[in-house]
């Protein structure tokens, strides 16, 4: 609110009208004859609460973060005593996979493998061959606290970029919550500090051109085969049976009153 005219002596006089609360008090914490005109008044309430306003939240997770359009949340995890790299975080999936090439790499013995008796498809719609699960004790860390739990993958024999891809299982047991806009994930430890993952995302650009020239897809688990291009078969109405029209009555104007 601005006052415009008067005298000094009015316009403070207004201007303390206007205080409440906090501002009141430091008003009257002034010492007596400190104020010598309105100006003055004026500049030593706006240092003291401008001065005093807290600045707007930063989000420094954006500080390190290489802009992109739609990259993808790719990082590193511990398992079976190595570190794995090229691990896809993947929200929309809801089961944790391990490829065979990286069940090799690990030097994994099949006899491992439980059966799995479920369907995986890929996103064409073709049966992806599941060598069975295993659960494997997995630590996720950002080099300065960690976390290991116990995850359960489907090994699956399909061409893959990545080495792991983590579902929703995974996330959920972990409390994680992954944004591919800050290309982080982030979780509790088990002492409740919260452990930030950045993603590579160099190895996150490599991984997609590959994928995108050797043409290997990431394969996703479904409850039931993909529906089918077959137009569905539809059943013929039964006959309508006519309905005879009711004969509209006249209505009968007679003489106005």
């Amino acid at each position: 609110m601005m006052l415009v005219g008067g005298s000094d002596a009015v316009r403070c006089k207004l201007f303390m009208s206007m205080l409440t609360g906090m501002a009141m008090e430091w008003f009257i914490s002034l010492p007596d004859g400190h104020i010598t005109s309105f100006a003055q008044l004026s500049q030593l309430f706006r240092e003291q609460y401008i001065a005093n306003r807290a600045p707007p939240p930063v989000s420094y997770d954006l500080f390190d973060v290489v802009p992109h359009d739609n990259d993808h949340l790719v990082i590193s995890v511990v398992t079976a005593g190595r570190r794995v790299h090229r691990v896809l975080v993947d929200q929309g999936s809801s089961a944790d996979l391990m490829f065979w090439s990286t069940f090799n790499k690990l030097q994994l013995s099949p006899d491992l493998l439980m059966p799995y008796t479920g369907c995986l498809y890929g996103f064409a719609g073709d049966q992806v061959e599941v060598r069975g699960y295993l659960e494997l004790r997995t630590m996720f860390t950002d080099g300065t606290t960690s976390r290991t739990e116990s995850i359960r993958y489907l090994v699956v024999n399909a061409n893959s970029a990545y080495n792991i891809l983590l579902g929703r299982l995974a996330l959920n047991r972990l409390r994680a919550v992954a944004s591919t806009r800050h290309m982080k994930m982030k979780l509790p430890d088990l002492s409740g500090r919260v452990i930030v993952i950045k993603s590579d995302q160099e190895e996150a650009r490599k991984c997609y051109e590959n994928s995108l020239k050797t043409k290997r897809g990431v394969v996703m688990v479904m409850e039931c085969p993909p529906v089918s291009d077959t137009p569905m078969e539809v059943e013929p109405l039964e006959e309508a049976t006519p309905v005879e029209a009711v004969p509209r009555r006249k209505r009968l104007r007679g003489p106005h009153p």
